[in-house]
């Protein structure tokens, strides 16, 4: 149910099934399955795009009465919009604290587009890849490779209505690159800029499915990179542009104080 605007952006969420004697799908708490180590132990690659949700920022930017209704109803709203927990003394902190850390207690303007771009996307994508990630590290054997997808291309997901214009590198934008999306984009030709970004993702992808190894040989095609697995001593990740480099650390500043307030938190939130 829409309870503010178009939010929450996410409607319906995973349901833990009770037992009434049928067959059930989801009978506990994933994170519950998690963190008992009840999953299949393979290699994990993940990632995130640099501007994720973007969009949802821009709508409420642009809209006077809603930027004004986000900041003076911050506490009652940001749990709806952000879909963490409502009515609690947490949440009511933890409510503070994010006005405080992405808006700087000040009220939403065009130049607010950015952290409140980052807000939306903290909550809704990367802290729950940041967190299972780093689970994932501590509890499987396996590798775990990052990413975050930063190229920045002709075409999106997400354009500034009226315009060709991208909002930045949104949520899917990577799979422009993986896939040919044929209703929404051209089918690239070798002269076209994009084809090297088709090269590198399409053989980062098939070396995974492969090997297990996004780089088990350096090759020119990827700027003779090799993919660092991300451990808990070294959360290193992948940073794809037009070049590819190793970083370590994406976001841990934002991602600590998610950290800090909601370390028992499952992305999306689940309903019992």
């Amino acid at each position: 149910m829409l309870i503010w605007e178009y939010q929450p952006l996410l409607e319906y969420t995973p349901i833990i099934e009770k037992d009434y004697g049928q067959e059930r799908f989801l009978t506990e708490n994933p994170m519950k399955t998690f963190l008992e180590g009840n999953f299949v132990k393979i290699p994990w690659m993940t990632g995130v795009t640099k501007d994720e949700l973007d969009p949802w920022a821009y709508y409420v930017v642009v809209n006077k009465t809603l930027s004004e209704q986000f900041y003076d109803r911050f506490d009652v709203l940001a749990p709806v919009t952000l879909q963490y927990e409502r009515g609690t003394q947490r949440s009511h902190l933890a409510s503070q604290a994010f006005k405080e850390f992405y808006l700087h207690n000040q009220p939403i303007t065009e130049s607010s587009k950015r952290e409140l771009g980052n807000l939306y996307s903290d909550a809704l994508i990367r802290y729950g890849q940041d967190m299972t990630s780093k689970l994932a590290c501590n509890l499987s054997d396996q590798p775990v490779y990052a990413y975050e997808f930063e190229y920045q291309g002709r075409y999106s997901h997400g354009y500034i209505p009226g315009t060709n214009t991208p909002f930045g590198v949104v949520h899917h934008d990577d799979l422009i690159y993986l896939f040919n999306i044929s209703l929404l984009f051209p089918e690239f030709t070798p002269e076209d800029p994009e084809t090297q970004m088709v090269e590198k993702l399409t053989t980062l992808w098939a070396n995974f499915i492969y090997t297990g190894n996004p780089t088990p040989n350096a090759s020119e095609v990827l700027n003779n990179v090799i993919w660092e697995q991300m451990t808990t001593d070294n959360l290193a990740y992948l940073s794809i542009n037009s070049e590819l480099k190793m970083k370590s650390g994406l976001y841990q500043d934002r991602m600590n104080i998610w950290d800090r307030y909601f370390p028992d938190r499952v992305q999306p939130p689940l309903v019992q």
